[in-house]
């Protein structure tokens, strides 16, 4: 896809579910693949602590999609199958991993330019540095951006939120129109009830 494509698509983007991505074994996936689920966009700590997620919350529908990038100080220079092997054999990964990818600058992947017009970044909207990481809602509507000094454990409030069935995140509420936060409210309250 051309430069002027790739914009274009992520632009007019509404959610996560109109990207495609290659998998770790180089196989192209819709994103669409994980309609309904709540899903986070790695170092030791990192993959432990996702596989952690991962294997507790998997059939509460949160879904982990792991993209290597090597524009972080050369920090993942591997080819994709010596990715996966060193995630599958070293941490037990068993979340989806796709194959290495730029998130920022011109090549960057589309869902990422998405994901940074969607979730601005502190002074700049580039990712700052390996194990970032986005939280969509089952919409694929991005919820949060996470520096990568955050804890994957550390967004489980956030994602347990989001499994609950609420899609707004609290700390915007004071943005939302007096329509929108009664709305709110009230599919909060009958997911609780």
């Amino acid at each position: 896809m051309d430069i002027k494509n790739r914009l274009a698509s992520s632009s007019m983007a509404k959610d996560i579910y109109q990207f495609k991505a290659n998998d770790i074994d180089g196989n192209e996936k819709s994103l669409a693949d994980y309609k309904f689920c709540a899903i986070i966009g790695l170092t030791d700590k990192n993959y432990r602590q996702l596989q952690e997620m991962h294997t507790s919350l998997h059939d509460k529908g949160l879904r982990i999609l792991a993209f290597p990038c090597n524009q972080f100080g050369s920090q993942e220079p591997g080819t994709n199958l010596e990715i996966k092997e060193f995630a599958t054999s070293k941490y037990s990964v068993t979340f989806d991993m796709f194959e290495k990818i730029n998130v920022n600058g011109k090549s960057a992947h589309p869902l990422f330019t998405f994901l940074k017009r969607a979730l601005p970044g502190f002074i700049t909207n580039d990712i700052k540095w390996n194990f970032s990481k986005f939280l969509t809602n089952r919409d694929g509507i991005p919820f949060k951006r996470y520096s990568p000094q955050d804890e994957p454990l550390s967004l489980l409030p956030d994602i347990e939120h989001l499994i609950q069935g609420f899609n707004i995140n609290p700390t915007k509420m004071f943005s939302l129109s007096n329509a929108q936060k009664e709305e709110y409210l009230r599919v909060a309250a009958n997911a609780i009830s």
